[in-house]
């Protein structure tokens, strides 16, 4: 096959796939689409294709996934239809006892929205889901003429990540590392009715819940400098009264991770004291090469305030694991990747998808285990 004859059956599979889209009512318009995977039907056509795709594309990566390899290239002219340009093609050799029919077969779709999200929106179709615990989770779903797989980020992201040698994690504290979110509404309750002289319903505190003070202070109306500084002293001496517990394996996650060598930080957004106070009163301070907190000038997700050098460290080398908007947007600003913290029933996949997380874990044990096979390899 020539690269003409290539790039024409890409053209046609796009075209038709399109229209299939259209026709089941799914919006197309702003449609992401960042890969076409060419199916081959035996081992001598993968080695066959391999040697014919790599004539007019560079190849990304080849690596071993579900015990057979995968080649990912990006072509040197993509593949038009309409609005769109494909240039990246994923390779797969075929899985041992399936039977695959040689051509395009399907294409993939980034979306920041979550499955859940996808599937109330599209009732109509029969979707399912594959790859689970892996970085990067798919929803899919068939059509006549192949298959729409949904992803939550672009194959080059993931490439990028999976070829980064990381050395450094930073941690979020509340909801990440110890179950806070409950007892942090009735801090802000008790603080916030002394500082505005009325009693706060925990219904409202919870409306009007952000995780950082500037913007606590803007829904709240706090706009006089004394009231400010009462309110970070007062959410110290506050947050004295409650224990926050430790998630379970929490311990063991921090522990396992400093044995396989990798530097521990901490980037959180309270205060210094009551921060400090947590992490000794559990034990754990002594895990952490850095600790960053919020002071009168800055907060996490601005850069000010955080002691852990990254601006001396190559960008592919730290990641950033939090549960919030601002610990993304935190790790966007030192150019880490961002780990979605899940592990929280309060937490919302969504809000961390829209705000741009490279990577989300629902269990402690699915982080720990990425992590460790990263090291092993």
């Amino acid at each position: 096959m020539t690269q003409k004859e290539f790039i024409n059956q890409g053209q046609n599979f796009l075209k038709q796939m399109i229209l299939e889209l259209s026709n089941l009512n799914i919006e197309t318009q702003g449609l992401v689409i960042d890969h076409l995977c060419f199916r081959v039907a035996t081992n001598e056509e993968y080695l066959e294709y391999k040697k014919m795709i790599g004539e007019f594309a560079d190849l990304l990566i080849e690596a071993e996934i579900n015990k057979r390899p995968i080649a990912t290239y990006l072509l040197s002219q993509p593949i038009e239809f309409e609005q769109y340009k494909i240039d990246v093609i994923e390779l797969p050799a075929p899985k041992v006892g399936v039977n695959y029919r040689t051509g395009f077969e399907h294409l993939e779709i980034v979306t920041n929205q979550s499955f859940d999200l996808i599937e109330k929106k599209y009732p109509q179709i029969q979707f399912f889901r594959s790859n689970h615990n892996l970085i990067n989770p798919e929803l899919a779903f068939k059509t006549k003429s192949g298959q729409i797989k949904f992803h939550h980020q672009t194959l080059k992201r993931i490439i990028e990540i999976e070829k980064s040698n990381i050395t450094d994690i930073i941690f979020d504290l509340d909801s990440t590392l110890v179950s806070s979110k409950d007892f942090i509404y009735q801090i802000n309750q008790e603080v916030f009715s002394a500082v505005l002289e009325r009693q706060l319903s925990i219904e409202e505190v919870k409306e009007k819940y952000y995780p950082e003070f500037p913007k606590l202070f803007e829904v709240f109306e706090v706009t006089c400098e004394q009231k400010k500084l009462l309110a970070n002293r007062l959410w110290t001496e506050v947050s004295k009264k409650y224990s926050h517990p430790l998630y379970e394996g929490v311990y063991d996650l921090l522990k396992a991770l400093k044995e396989l060598g990798y530097r521990l930080h901490i980037w959180t957004a309270r205060d210094k004291e009551s921060a400090e106070h947590i992490l000794d009163q559990h034990g754990v301070a002594s895990f952490f090469e850095t600790m960053s907190f919020s002071n009168d000038k800055s907060t996490k997700p601005h850069t000010e305030a955080l002691t852990f050098p990254w601006g001396d460290r190559d960008p592919g080398t730290y990641i950033m694991v939090g549960d919030s908007y601002t610990d993304i947007k935190g790790a966007h600003n030192i150019r880490a990747f961002s780990i979605g913290a899940l592990w929280d029933s309060h937490l919302n996949h969504h809000e961390l998808l829209s705000h741009g997380a490279d990577i989300c874990f629902f269990s402690l044990i699915d982080l720990k285990n990425w992590l460790r096979d990263r090291i092993k390899r």
